[in-house]
C-alpha cells in the first residue's frame, strides 16, 4: 500500500487526472474500512460479510486508479499501431 503512494506521477493524458482522483478516493475508503474493522471489531458491520470484506473490495477502487494513472506497462506488449 505504501509503494503506490511514493510513485512518480505525471498527469499527461485525459485519463490520468480522473485516475488520480479515483486512486485518492479509493485509498481513503480502503484505509477507513481497515480503521472501522480495527476500532469496532465487535460491531455488527465488522462482523458482517460486507464489512469484513470491505478492505478487499475497496482495494479494487485504488487499483483502478493506479491503472488509469499508469503511462506505460512494465510488461512488453505488442502494439499493432507501430
Amino acid at each position: 500500500m505504501v509503494i503506490p503512494k511514493i510513485m512518480f506521477v505525471t498527469i499527461k493524458s485525459a485519463s490520468q487526472k480522473p485516475g488520480l482522483y479515483i486512486y485518492i478516493i479509493g485509498s481513503i475508503f480502503y484505509n477507513l474500512s481497515w480503521i472501522a474493522i480495527i476500532v469496532s471489531a465487535e460491531s455488527s458491520w465488522s462482523l458482517s460479510a460486507l464489512g469484513f470484506t470491505a478492505p478487499a473490495y475497496t482495494a479494487i477502487i485504488w487499483f483502478a486508479g493506479i491503472g488509469l494513472i499508469g503511462e506505460k506497462s512494465f510488461f512488453k506488449i505488442n502494439n499493432s499501431e507501430n
